[in-house]
């Protein structure tokens, strides 16, 4: 991942975030160098505006308070633009307004409709909490504490921007702070894992020249094998990342439907064609590696 914005919020308390924010509905403002709201008992909506985001990206925020009746504290990804009112994009944390509890969740909103896409009722946000909310493709996930606890996935918004959705029944109370955007540009490295449960084989290097192959969902994908040409920086073994390498993608198996269970090393043909694939994948990079 990489870091495309960062906000503290560290200075003086105000009606707005200031200079590269938009206020989406109502607007969220600044008390003692965090974020809090400036209407209250109604959606409060602001996205930043200072860059153009990646379709796939994630948001993260620090929660300055904890969940609780009447509290809703978000981060929000792929956002509409525009100061309309609306709350169309994806968000994820706690929004006692709309949901009526302090369940932790994900939510996609049609202008001023919302759909619950996952709850969890027993994790319930605490101060210093950290909210990250990552989309790739379809796929939805939120993180607290670094820790996955919700998964989705939706196709209604493909772009739009990142930023914080909160409400509370009183202003002046700091409600989110720390923000941070990105992307996920940095490639993975390989490590050796095994064939997942839901994961398809990448089958030969011509379908990932020239881009994303066949049968990637959004770009997400599972480490299979390694190579000793290629860095050793590791995510987890088996771990999940976004491939932007041709070297890397032929070393992976896509995030897919309809092949559950263990494929054990055999002789069917998605098998043979992801190690002809990890072989021609090889010997380029030798070939590269003597030059």
């Amino acid at each position: 991942m990489s870091i495309l914005v960062t906000d503290t919020f560290n200075r003086a308390d105000a009606n707005s975030l200031g200079a590269g924010w938009t206020d989406k509905r109502n607007a969220l403002g600044i008390f003692s160098n965090q974020a809090d709201i400036t209407a209250t008992a109604d959606e409060n909506i602001t996205y930043y505006s200072g860059i153009s985001w990646p379709n796939d990206g994630y948001a993260q925020a620090t929660c300055a308070a904890a969940a609780v009746a009447g509290r809703t504290m978000q981060v929000g990804y792929r956002i509409q633009p525009g100061a309309d009112a609306v709350r169309s994009g994806y968000y994820g944390g706690t929004d006692y307004l709309n949901h009526g509890s302090t369940d932790l969740l994900l939510a996609v909103w049609n202008v001023s409709t919302p759909t619950f896409l996952a709850t969890d009722p027993g994790t319930v946000l605490a101060a210093n909490d950290v909210l990250k909310l990552t989309i790739v493709g379809t796929l939805l996930t939120l993180y607290v504490n670094g820790v996955q606890k919700l998964q989705a996935t939706d196709s209604l918004w493909a772009s739009g921007n990142a930023g914080l959705f909160a409400g509370n029944g009183a202003i002046d109370v700091a409600l989110l702070d720390n923000f941070e955007g990105g992307d996920f540009g940095v490639p993975v490295a390989p490590q050796t894992g095994q064939w997942a449960s839901g994961y398809q084989a990448v089958r030969n290097l011509d379908e990932v020249a020239s881009g994303q192959p066949p049968g990637l969902t959004g770009g997400l994908v599972r480490v299979l094998e390694t190579s000793p040409l290629l860095p050793s920086t590791t995510p987890a073994v088996g771990g999940q990342g976004v491939v932007t390498t041709v070297e890397t993608q032929v070393m992976v198996a896509s995030a897919g439907t309809g092949r559950g269970g263990l494929l054990p090393f055999g002789d069917s043909e998605l098998q043979q064609g992801f190690l002809r694939a990890l072989r021609r994948a090889r010997e380029r990079l030798e070939a590269l590696v003597e030059r």
